[in-house]
């Protein structure tokens, strides 16, 4: 039975992704912090959505664990058949961006990694040194942004509160935080949180607002996404 996994770089994206494969109908497992020895999938024929484990001192995961796991492909990659990586498209410290060193990392086992990842997502066939092969830029591959631009793009047309969250986050940049680039850099991550903050259950993660529903199935993002996955992991 085929060995699958999505690796995604931290705790709110391991929730999001399996909360959203799940309301897709696919067969998902989810674990958080594996380790550079790559801990095998526990279910075959199930998507094992796992972060890594975070860098020595480093309590969890990121874009750069992950690219640490892309590395070493030889003790993990090769006892797979798909492998996936969901990165956001940008970094919060702007010194470098998750999908060129993701790409860099991966072309030391194989030279047939494209510069940049298509509109509707990257799979790769198997080759003699990869499993198949499949890369998602958050929140999606034609358009800048992480996790947050993903729930935000995936929240039913109209919401009423969103307008809300941008506005309050917006003054605040103008007249609290000055407009510095820093702050400026994490609106969406700002914009997100508050609309979380002004839900029936303030405060929750971005895993549980998906759980609870509050995203569209529909929006053109979660359609995209979907597709990708299913490309992915059952065309193959």
């Amino acid at each position: 039975m085929p060995r699958l996994r999505l690796v995604v770089e931290g705790k709110d994206d391991v929730h999001v992704v399996w909360h959203v494969l799940r309301r897709m109908g696919m067969r998902v497992h989810r674990e958080l912090g594996i380790g550079q020895a790559g801990k095998p999938p526990p279910v075959p024929d199930e998507i094992f959505v796992a972060s890594p484990a975070g860098r020595p001192g480093e309590e969890s995961g990121g874009w750069r664990s992950l690219v640490d796991l892309a590395r070493i492909g030889e003790r993990w990659l090769t006892d797979s058949d798909t492998v996936g990586f969901v990165v956001d498209s940008d970094a919060a410290d702007h010194e470098a961006r998750p999908w060129p060193a993701l790409r860099e990392a991966l072309r030391k086992a194989s030279k047939v990694i494209p510069d940049d990842v298509p509109a509707g997502g990257l799979v790769l066939p198997a080759t003699a040194t990869l499993p198949r092969l499949g890369v998602w830029v958050m929140p999606s591959p034609d358009r800048e942004g992480n996790l947050e631009d993903f729930f935000i793009a995936s929240l039913p047309a109209g919401d009423p509160m969103l307008p809300l969250a941008t506005r309050a986050v917006d003054q605040d940049l103008r007249t609290i935080l000055k407009g510095e680039a820093a702050f400026l850099s994490l609106r969406s991550k700002r914009v997100a949180h508050t609309r979380l903050a002004w839900s029936e259950t303030p405060g929750q993660p971005l895993g549980a607002a998906v759980r609870a529903g509050m995203f569209s199935d529909d929006a053109p993002t979660v359609v995209a996404f979907g597709a990708w996955a299913r490309w992915l992991f059952e065309q193959g």
